[in-house]
């Protein structure tokens, strides 16, 4: 007997290329997930349908909910773009880059809620960033380096 049972599948009107990264809201109503068509979308995981939709300049590889900051993504892109996006209606949507002053793929993302630490994996290099007060990031230290 398998461990999982099909709940959905999300598709129609979604994605048109293969998809890189899924992740389930806090919330557990929404799941967002990135592609290879330069697209995030947002579906309500109940109805199976997409609520948004934004495209980017390049592949999006890696997407996560923020655990802290409520109706908020981050994501990661193949061509080096970290964006935040937050409360996701026509009145209060808000797009923030994240610069880091370093440029490439972007390949994973994960976030601390003890410390409000970002990791980013870009190449052979992790580059932490400690959240400050409103959301904004602030690069830490030297990248560390897998070895």
């Amino acid at each position: 007997m398998s461990a999982y049972v099909l709940y959905k599948t999300l598709c129609g009107e979604g994605h048109s290329k293969s998809i890189n990264s899924v992740a389930f809201s806090p919330c557990g109503r929404y799941l967002a997930g990135g592609a290879d068509d330069l697209c995030l979308i947002i579906w309500n995981i109940h109805n199976g349908f997409p609520l948004y939709r934004f495209t980017f300049e390049s592949a999006v590889r890696t997407v996560i909910w923020h655990p802290v900051i409520k109706d908020t993504v981050i994501s990661g892109c193949d061509n080096g773009a970290l964006c935040r996006m937050k409360d996701f209606s026509a009145r209060d949507f808000s797009l923030k880059d994240i610069n880091l002053g370093v440029k490439g793929a972007i390949h994973c993302l994960h976030y601390d809620t003890k410390a409000r630490f970002l990791a980013i994996a870009i190449g052979h290099q992790v580059h932490v960033a400690r959240e400050r007060d409103g959301g904004q990031s602030t690069r830490l230290h030297q990248p560390l380096v897998i070895i």
